[in-house]
C-alpha cells in the first residue's frame, strides 16, 4: 500500500520524541508508491507546541491501523492522510517553544518574513525555520490533493480539561465540526493572531483545532485518535462500514464530554499575559469551569484579576510559557447560527456600514469601526451573524472584523488617543 514509514512505532504508546521528524507518516496520495483512489486529503498537525506530544502518538497509531486495514482492503481508504510534526526541536526538547510560539506566527507578515529571510540566507529563529518547512509541506499537500483539503491541528492544555474544538466562524468549518461530538468554541481566531487554522482556511477548505485534555494525560492520546478517525469518516477518506467498530469507539470516547455544556460556545474575553506580568492563575480551575462576573481568577504584579463577565472559563494558564492567561466563553445563539447560514451568502455585510454608529475602517481590510453607544442593539450578535467578530473596545470605540489580521490592522489605523496601552487592549473582546 502507499505508505511512508511513520517513524518508530514504539513511540505510538507514548514516550520520548527525541527522534521525531517532520513527516510523522503519510498514507496515500497520487505520488505514493501505490497510489490510492482520488479522494480528500486530511492533514494532521501535531506538536506545534513541543510540550504537547499526544498528537504525535495518536497520529502514529492511526497511520499504523489504517495501513494494516488498507493492505487487507485497498477500497476502504482513498485520498491521502498526511501527519506532520509542528515544532520538531521543541518536541525533541519537551518545551512549548524555543524562541517564539509557533502557533502565533501564521500572519501574512510573519510568513512573508520567514520565507524572505530563509530565501536570503539570513539568520532566522528556530520557529521561523519550522514555519517555513511546515508551510511548504502543507502547501504541497494542498496542491497535490485530488479532493477537499482539511487540516486538524492537535493540541492539549496545561490544566485538566474536557476535550473541545476551537472553530473559526465559517459555515463550512462549523458544519464539519459536528462530526466530532464535543463542545466547539467559536471566535478564538478573533482574539489570537497567527494561529495555523486562520492561515489554512485561506489556502485549503477547512481547518480546526482539537484540544484533547491535559498535556501528560494518557487519555489525551485516545481522544486525539478518536478525533482523527471521526474526521476521516466525515470527509469520506474511509468507508464507514469498514471501520464501524472503530468509529463507534471513537464516538463513545468523546460523547460523554459534551454533557452539561452547549455544543457551541463563543469566546468573548481573553486575558493576555507577558513574562514581566508575573501572572499566576488561582489553583483549582479547569476548562469550562463556570465563573461569575467579578470572581477572583488570578493575580499579577498589578494586583488581582477578576472575571470581566459571567460564562465558562477555559484554557487557564498553569505553565511558565504562554501568552494567554485565560479565556471566557458564552453560549452561542442557535438562532443567530442558523440565520448566519442563510444570510452570509446574500452578501449583506456590504450594507452594514449604513447602520447607525458603524463606519468602514480606514485600513484596507474587511473590518468596521463601531460606536457601541449608538449601535447598541445586539451589535455583537448582528456582526457575528454576518461573519464578523469584535476585537477590541475602548473609550466608546469598537472594531469588528472577519479575521484577526483584519481587526488588528483596523485597530491600529485608529488615532492613537483612542487606543489604550497594548498590555490592556487584548484582555477582553
Amino acid at each position: 500500500m502507499p505508505h511512508e514509514a511513520p517513524g518508530d512505532p514504539q513511540r505510538s504508546a507514548g514516550g520520548s520524541l527525541a527522534g521525531v521528524e517532520r513527516i510523522i507518516g503519510r498514507l496515500g496520495g497520487p505520488d505514493a508508491r501505490t497510489p490510492t483512489a482520488p479522494g480528500p486529503t486530511l492533514i494532521v498537525v501535531a506538536g506545534q507546541h513541543g510540550n504537547e506530544p499526544s498528537g504525535v502518538h495518536a497520529a502514529l497509531r492511526v497511520l499504523k491501523s489504517l495501513e494494516t486495514a488498507a493492505q487487507r482492503d485497498p477500497a476502504c481508504f482513498r485520498g491521502e492522510l498526511l501527519a506532520v510534526a509542528g515544532n520538531v526541536p521543541a518536541l525533541r526538547s519537551g518545551v512549548r517553544f524555543i524562541d517564539a510560539d509557533l502557533n502565533r506566527l501564521w500572519t501574512p507578515a510573519e510568513i512573508d518574513q520567514s520565507f524572505a529571510r530563509t530565501d536570503r540566507g539570513d539568520p532566522v529563529s528556530t520557529e521561523q525555520q519550522q514555519q517555513r518547512e511546515l508551510a511548504e509541506e502543507i502547501t504541497d499537500a494542498v496542491l497535490r490533493s485530488r479532493g477537499s483539503t482539511v487540516l486538524l491541528d492537535l493540541h492539549t492544555t496545561s490544566a485538566a480539561s474536557r476535550p473541545f474544538l476551537a472553530v473559526e466562524d465559517i459555515v463550512r468549518v462549523r458544519e464539519l465540526a459536528r462530526a466530532i461530538p464535543v463542545t466547539a468554541v467559536l471566535g478564538l481566531e478573533a482574539m489570537i493572531r497567527g494561529i495555523l487554522p486562520d492561515w489554512f482556511n485561506t489556502v485549503g477548505d477547512a481547518a480546526m483545532i482539537f484540544e484533547a485534555g491535559q498535556h501528560d494525560d494518557p487519555a489525551s492520546i485516545e481522544r486525539h485518535e478518536a478525533a482523527i478517525w471521526l474526521l476521516l469518516a466525515e470527509i469520506g477518506a474511509i468507508e464507514r462500514a469498514a471501520f464501524s467498530e472503530r468509529l463507534a469507539r471513537a464516538r463513545a470516547t468523546l460523547e460523554p464530554f459534551a454533557a452539561g455544556l452547549p455544543r457551541m460556545l463563543e469566546a468573548r474575553a481573553r486575558h493576555s499575559v507577558s513574562p514581566e506580568d508575573g501572572f499566576k492563575m488561582r489553583k483549582g480551575f479547569s476548562n469550562f469551569h463556570a465563573v461569575q462576573r467579578g470572581e477572583l481568577l488570578a493575580g499579577d504584579t498589578t494586583g488581582t484579576i477578576r472575571a470581566p463577565m459571567s460564562g465558562w472559563l477555559f484554557m487557564p494558564l498553569y505553565q511558565p510559557q504562554g501568552e494567554d492567561g485565560f479565556f471566557i466563553a458564552r453560549r452561542a445563539s442557535r438562532i443567530f447560527m442558523r440565520l448566519s447560514k442563510l444570510l452570509r451568502p446574500l452578501k449583506l455585510h456590504k450594507l452594514i456600514h449604513l447602520l447607525p454608529g458603524v463606519a468602514k475602517s480606514e485600513a484596507p481590510v474587511d473590518a468596521f469601526v463601531v460606536n457601541p453607544r449608538v449601535a447598541r442593539l445586539l451589535a455583537h450578535e448582528v456582526f457575528a451573524m454576518l461573519g464578523y467578530r469584535r476585537y477590541r473596545e475602548h473609550g466608546g470605540i469598537g472594531v469588528f472584523g472577519k479575521t484577526a489580521e483584519d481587526m488588528h490592522r483596523a485597530w491600529y489605523a485608529l488615532p492613537e488617543e483612542l487606543r489604550r496601552p497594548r498590555r490592556d487592549q487584548s484582555r477582553s473582546s
